[in-house]
C-alpha cells in the first residue's frame, strides 16, 4: 500500500484522525507494515505485543475477553490503548480475508510526540471524544438493563 494511501486509513481512525498530513506521514512511513493472509495470527495473546495495529485493507477477527468475536476492518484499530498504557494486547487476532496492518509500536508513539509534542493535546481531544461515546453507550445500555 502506498504511504498517501495508508496515511489516508490513518486519517478516518479516531485516534490519529486530528493529526496533520506530516504526522500521519511519519506514522506511514516509520510503522510496520504487514500482509496477511486468511487464517494468518496477527496478534497472539500471551506474547509481548505493546503497540496497536490499523487494518488498512481486508478484514481481521477479533477475540477479546469477555466479549463476543468481531470482525473488523479498514480503518479499525486494536490495542491503542497499549500506546499509552504500555499493556500488551490480551487477545488474539487472525485474518478472516488477504488484507495489511500497520504496527504502530509504543516506541514509534513516544518519538512521535518528542517530535511532535502538540499532538499531545489532539489525541486528548479524540481519546475524550471516544470516552464520551462509549460512556453513553454504557448509560444507554444500564437504561435498558433497569426495565
Amino acid at each position: 500500500m502506498s504511504i498517501s494511501a495508508t496515511t489516508n486509513v490513518l486519517q478516518q481512525t479516531i485516534v490519529f484522525g486530528r493529526l496533520g498530513a506530516d504526522r500521519l506521514n511519519v506514522l506511514a512511513l516509520n510503522g510496520d507494515l504487514q500482509t496477511f493472509h486468511e487464517g494468518d495470527k496477527i496478534i497472539e495473546p500471551g506474547v509481548s505485543l505493546v503497540c496497536c495495529v490499523v487494518v488498512l485493507s481486508g478484514q481481521v477477527l477479533a477475540n477479546p475477553p469477555n466479549s463476543s468475536e468481531l470482525t473488523l476492518s479498514k480503518g479499525a484499530m486494536i490495542g491503542e490503548m497499549a500506546l499509552i498504557t504500555n499493556q500488551p494486547i490480551n487477545f488474539s487476532v487472525i485474518g478472516a480475508s488477504d488484507g495489511e496492518v500497520l504496527y504502530i509500536s509504543r516506541a514509534l508513539f513516544e518519538q512521535l510526540i518528542e517530535d511532535f509534542p502538540d499532538i499531545v493535546l489532539q489525541l486528548r481531544d479524540s481519546m475524550k471524544t471516544r470516552l464520551k461515546s462509549t460512556l453513553q453507550a454504557l448509560s444507554v445500555l444500564e437504561d435498558r438493563l433497569r426495565f
